[in-house]
Order: C-alpha cells, then structure tokens, then sequence
C-alpha cells in the first residue's frame, strides 16, 4: 500500500479506518487537538495485500487476518476489546502465481475461549490437519512462497517467521512475525521457531514496502 500522509509534530496515529479508496488515520493529539488524516490508498504492488496481526494480553495468544472486513471487525471491538493490533505487518499474494503457495487456514474449538487459529501452506501439513478432528478447514486465507533447506528467500522476497508457544498457558498458540528482533524475543520467552534453516525460515513474502 501507499499513503503520502502529513502528520505535525507530536501527534501520532490511533486507528486507522478504509474507506473504499481511502484510509482515514486518528491521530492523538496528546494536549492538542486530535485530528484526521484523510489520504488515498493505492495499492503499488498488483495481487498482494497487507496482513494485521493482532495482540490478545490475557491469553497471551496472536492473530492475524488478511482480511479487511475481519481486521475492521476486531478494531470496532465486536469481538470485545482483548484483541488489539501489534503494530506488526507484512504483505502477502492474494493469488497464486508462480512459486506461490496457497496457505491453509484452521480453526480449533478444543481449547475453548483460547481456541486459536494455525497458517500453513506445506501441503503435508494441511492434510494432515483436514483428516484430524481437532481443526477445522476453513479456507485459502492468501499466498506465499516457501524458503530453500537453509532457510533462504528468492530475491525480491522477504522471511515470515512462525513460532509455536509450546502449549504454555494451556493452549497451543502460534505467532506469524516478519521481524526478527521479534522472533528472537519470543524464542527468549520459550517459544520454538517452525521453519528451515538455521534462522527458522517459514515462508517468504513479497516485500511489504514498495
């Protein structure tokens, strides 16, 4: 996505809201006046979107949706005001295409109120978990493409880490994170990484900036 946005000095953004063709940015104004930012979204990269990830403190779990109408959903509350945005982002294909992979997404009631999501796009993976009882199919969320052995991303792509919180808390939970300051925080908190090679690569997007 490209914005060209102005924002003055000490203010910053609070929520951010699309519109159509436009995203419409609060920002806090502290002491000063809050104001709106009311900008054109161009989307500079054809097939892609934008992917929110979300926070949720007392279950210690993370989401995330390629999905505005989803991502709108938690941001208005209608879920409740537990779930709240990371300010983590990375960019994935919205369809397939050469060396794209489609990504599985599942749905688990077993755990109750701790119930969570799981992203794949291996193959061996998603069948396995389609033939189980315990998740639930529930579609082709988006697609990326998957690392060489030693965790190395195609030129023009860029690493997504998965991390697994080993069950800690009573509920199995994984976290998808672009960032590697973050990844490395987690596996710090006793999550493990899921990928290939020595970084842990779990798949390659295209770049979230250009």
């Amino acid at each position: 996505e490209l914005f060209n946005a102005y924002m003055p000095s000490g203010q910053f953004p609070g929520r951010t809201y699309l519109a159509a063709d436009r995203l419409l940015v609060l920002n806090y104004g502290d002491n000063a006046v809050d104001t709106l930012t009311i900008d054109a979204r161009l989307n500079s990269q054809v097939d892609t979107t934008i992917v929110t990830d979300y926070y949720h403190a007392t279950f210690d779990h993370y989401f995330h949706s390629a999905n505005a109408v989803e991502a709108r959903v938690l941001d208005d509350g209608v879920f409740g005001d537990a779930w709240h945005r990371s300010q983590h982002y990375w960019r994935v294909w919205t369809a397939p295409g050469a060396g794209r992979l489609p990504v599985c997404r599942f749905f688990s009631t077993e755990f109750g109120a701790k119930s969570s999501h799981f992203y794949t796009p291996y193959a061996s993976e998603c069948a396995s978990l389609k033939a189980g009882a315990t998740w639930q199919y529930e579609e082709t969320s988006y697609y990326v493409a998957v690392p060489d052995a030693n965790g190395s991303c195609a030129p023009g792509t860029e690493p997504l880490y998965r991390l697994y919180n080993q069950g800690q808390g009573g509920a199995p939970n994984h976290r998808y994170t672009p960032d590697r300051s973050a990844r490395d925080a987690m596996l710090a908190l006793g999550w493990v990484a899921e990928g290939s090679g020595v970084e842990g690569v779990f798949a390659c997007t295209p770049p979230l900036r250009g």
